[in-house]
């Protein structure tokens, strides 16, 4: 079938899809390729919006025509990114992919035929996109274990930023994306959108496949930003005080508890190898513990700013 994607005025979409991106010349043609691809019977966009310094413009720009290109010079972040994104959509539904993603092409018509008249947003499954890599799987349980394709369908407080859609009034009502120099903005989004009684809806049949790093140093690296952003998420929600790492004696003891949720969630949802978990284990282990420190950074960090401001 032809696919009804809208590359002009002429048509008003029923779904715009933004990516946010950042040096992702490595994966964007497969994100890309699987959005053009979806088979999806109503009109829908796809918005980049870009500031790498590693040519993926240039891939989006020549390879990609029917893809709307913002084209951002000085680096974007994540939130506001997608900001930029939704000012620019016009569907009735926004979602949203990650150039490190690629969506099953049954992808938005799993997330569309999700909502209900009482559903103001739906996000997705998350599936491991690199099962080769030891690594790989190490990333992926710790950040999307709990989205695993196999794990029931229900009502959410949170839904992943790499796969999930909401409707436009939602951003008319509650704001956009906090953004701020912090990740974890989704979490902080969706955060405020519970306080207001936003019903969202985890469709598991919704499902993308994330590519996630294959190499130690950029692994650890990237939990301790993690970290950081969920501590840094805590503090501007008044949360300093339930965080685990404000005391890194309490998030030592949490840590087996947090190791053995993950290896429960592995095994239980069907999709990691009981075989693969020993020799995995070590490095989530490893990721968990720069998680914790850059969490307790965060909470360090503002806990100064805090006694500063006061005296």
């Amino acid at each position: 079938m032809s696919v009804p994607l809208v590359t002009g005025p002429q048509r008003d979409p029923l779904v715009s899809v933004v990516m946010p991106c950042y040096n992702g010349s490595r994966t964007i043609r497969r994100a890309l390729l699987s959005l053009i691809m979806q088979d999806f019977p109503s009109p829908y966009e796809v918005i980049v919006v870009d500031s790498s310094s590693d040519g993926t413009d240039v891939i989006v720009r020549e390879e990609f025509p029917e893809v709307q290109l913002i084209r951002r010079e000085t680096r974007t972040l994540p939130g506001a990114a997608r900001n930029v994104g939704v000012r620019r959509a016009r569907g009735d539904i926004i979602a949203f992919l990650d150039s490190d993603c690629v969506a099953d092409r049954s992808w938005l018509h799993r997330l569309v035929s999700a909502y209900g008249p009482e559903v103001a947003g739906v996000g997705g499954s998350v599936a491991n996109g690199n099962p080769g890599s030891l690594v790989g799987w190490a990333s992926f349980l710790i950040e999307f274990a709990r989205l695993a394709p196999s794990s029931p369908r229900r009502l959410v407080s949170d839904v992943p930023s790499c796969n999930c859609s909401y409707r436009r009034w939602v951003f008319d009502k509650y704001g956009f994306y906090h953004d701020g120099d912090f990740g974890a903005e989704d979490m902080h989004f969706n955060w405020r959108l519970a306080r207001g009684g936003v019903r969202l809806l985890f469709e598991p049949h919704a499902v993308v496949y994330h590519l996630n790093r294959e190499r130690v140093g950029d692994f650890l690296r990237h939990m301790r930003h993690v970290g950081e952003s969920v501590g840094l998420v805590r503090l501007l929600e008044g949360m300093s005080h339930t965080s685990l790492s404000r005391h890194w004696w309490l998030s030592a003891a949490a840590l087996p508890c947090r190791v053995a949720r993950i290896a429960w969630r592995g095994l239980r949802w069907h999709f990691l190898d009981a075989w693969r978990l020993p020799v995995v284990l070590p490095l989530i282990v490893a990721g968990f513990v720069a998680f914790s420190l850059g969490e307790l950074g965060a909470s360090r960090n503002g806990m100064r700013a805090a006694e500063a401001r006061s005296a």
